[in-house]
């Protein structure tokens, strides 16, 4: 079942919740600013109302509706259509994602997301509770929904932040059990970049594009998103590149810890080769050895065994392997 949420915006600012039907008659009317949100619960369902209600494009209602879309922007004879990945929360310790797809005609915006978006619910509560809007535009309602999503990115990015300095501290103190805590941080950083780099080019398109709803005084308020994705991008590749290198140090703390222990195996198995070599001289079943009679034989032995093992470990020490 596909659901609604419809705002009318008059000329002096002021914010309204009215029908879908009021909603779509304003849409075709063309004069009165208007904000649509439809929940895509049913793909098929708002196919239809899409096409037989507004009459976007094929295109942009089939990527409007499916799952896993890149983000972009595209231009249709009367609309513009792009996509824009939001934070829902977390599936499994990720970030989980859902696009939202905008659809702007003259005075009205069409947004069509898969389930419901935490920022644009508040952003709709917060209107609705304050009854007005910083401008009376459309192009400023999709600066507000586009700001909303990057706000969202923020908090999580800076999470990621501090877990890469919990990690770091640990590694640093020589704790060699962090791989996987590191594989983890690394692939969600992944996931973020793999959803800000396309979304940087739509917020640049928007720029660069002589799109009507961008006005002169909105401008200013675009490019500053698009400096919050390069800024976001820029934080996601700057801690992309501290776990790397995190993670070399980490692999070269592992090596480092099995050369020691292989380095302590290596002294002792070679002091137990030497004990084993007098130990089978000593052992041999032959009936005439002098030792065999020999009274202090097996103290003799073992003191042999003794100096050559104490020797052997100088050595070592010596030679800065111990």
């Amino acid at each position: 079942m596909t659901t609604t949420l419809v705002l009318a915006v008059s000329a002096d600012k002021s914010v309204k919740e009215i029908s879908y039907d009021e909603g779509v008659r304003r849409f075709k009317t063309g004069e009165e600013i208007t904000w649509i949100h439809i929940f895509d619960s049913d793909p098929e369902a708002t196919s239809i109302l899409l096409d037989r209600d507004f009459g976007f494009h094929p295109v942009a209602i089939e990527d409007a509706v499916g799952r896993d879309e890149r983000p972009e922007l595209k231009e249709f004879e009367d609309h513009v259509f792009l996509v824009a990945p939001a934070v829902v929360g977390l599936t499994d310790g990720e970030e989980a994602f859902d696009e939202i797809g905008f659809f702007v005609h003259g005075q009205t915006l069409v947004t069509v997301s898969h389930v419901e978006i935490p920022c644009v619910k508040t952003m709709a509560n917060r209107w609705k509770a304050k009854l007005s809007l910083g401008h009376a535009e459309v192009g400023y309602i999709l600066f507000a929904l586009l700001d909303s999503i990057l706000d969202d990115y923020f908090p999580r990015l800076d999470a990621m932040e501090d877990e890469v300095d919990r990690i770091s501290d640990e590694i640093y103190t020589g704790k060699t059990d962090k791989l996987h805590e590191l594989l983890i941080v690394k692939r969600r950083m992944l996931h973020m970049r793999r959803q800000l780099g396309p979304f940087r080019d739509v917020m640049n398109s928007l720029l660069r594009r002589e799109l009507e709803f961008v006005s002169d005084h909105l401008d200013p308020y675009f490019h500053d998103l698009f400096d919050n994705t390069l800024r976001l991008t820029e934080l996601v590749d700057t801690n992309r590149e501290a776990l790397t290198g995190l993670l070399d140090i980490h692999l070269s703390t592992v090596s480092n810890n099995l050369n020691m222990v292989m380095k302590k195996m290596t002294v002792i198995s070679t002091v137990l080769m030497t004990c084993a070599l007098v130990a089978g001289i000593y052992g041999m079943n032959f009936k005439y050895m002098p030792e065999l009679e020999w009274y202090v034989g097996y103290p003799f032995a073992l003191l042999i065994m003794i100096v050559l093992s104490g020797g052997i470990i100088w050595q070592f020490k010596r030679q800065d392997w111990l």
